[in-house]
């Protein structure tokens, strides 16, 4: 039977792991305090990844072409690269501690990690909390923390909310939380009623704090949605013409069975 060639991504697999298995980084920046070396750094560590990343899918891919002409063909083990840069991120976030990067590079290293290894993600979230709370840069994990509380725990989740919402020291990031808390109520199917006022509450004061930010428009249209678009609530007048030009509106139709096609086209 025909047996390929290892592919040339182990080598590439094998380069990138180098130095990082013992705790070692691959290359040693400038020292740390500096923004632009903090910067340089991290921009080549993001490049490493994106390589290392479509390297491993890559391989996948020759595999499972292997195993289809030879079911027997005996194929290395792959390295998956997330761990490995999982560990590599907070390596050069605590080589720049002090630095905005050393705060996005443990916001990527929990992105890295929330999946698949709930332990480390929440080290790393316990690190952002305990020691980036002043950072601007925080807003980063909100998607993760939404996505998160199925693999980190919904006590977790809240608790992280609840910590930004009360020490973060920029009203911007504080509206951002406090939109992101009040969206996970409006979205949930069995909200109670104390649970939707709270929310309510969390959506003015992101309103507010957030003023002319996208957060304060989130906050809004969340709100239009809590107040008008759940289960039971009456629905937000619609006006329009049928498909012959007469003028109608949604209230006309009170009281009568209602379906309702919305449509684009783009």
């Amino acid at each position: 039977m025909m047996r390929r060639a290892l592919p040339t991504f182990l080598l590439v697999s094998l380069a990138l792991t180098a130095g990082t298995a013992t705790g070692t980084p691959a290359a040693q920046a400038p020292g740390p305090g500096s923004e632009e070396a903090a910067a340089a750094e991290f921009q080549e560590l993001e490049q490493a990844y994106r390589e290392a990343r479509s390297a491993y899918r890559v391989a996948l891919a020759e595999q499972s072409a292997t195993r289809k002409e030879d079911p027997d063909a005996e194929l290395p083990a792959l390295v998956d690269p997330d761990p490995v840069f999982v560990t590599r991120f907070r390596q050069a976030a605590k080589r720049h501690a002090g630095t905005e990067r050393s705060t996005g590079s443990l916001i990527r290293a929990l992105e890295l990690s929330y999946r698949r290894d709930a332990v480390v993600a929440k080290e790393i979230l316990g690190e952002l909390l305990d020691d980036h709370m002043a950072s601007e840069k925080l807003p980063g994990i909100r998607t993760t923390l939404t996505l998160g509380a199925f693999y980190l725990g919904d006590d977790t989740v809240r608790e992280a909310l609840g910590r930004i919402i009360d020490e973060s020291p920029h009203p911007v990031v504080q509206a951002a939380f406090l939109f992101t808390r009040g969206a996970l109520v409006v979205r949930a199917r069995d909200s109670t009623a104390e649970q939707r006022a709270a929310a309510a509450a969390d959506l003015e004061r992101a309103i507010e704090l957030g003023a002319g930010s996208p957060y304060a428009d989130l906050a809004e249209a969340a709100k239009f949605e809590l107040e008008h678009l759940q289960v039971g609530r009456p629905a937000p007048e619609i006006e329009g013409e049928d498909l012959d030009g007469v003028p109608f509106k949604l209230s006309d139709y009170r009281g009568k069975v209602v379906v309702l096609d919305f449509w684009g086209d783009w």
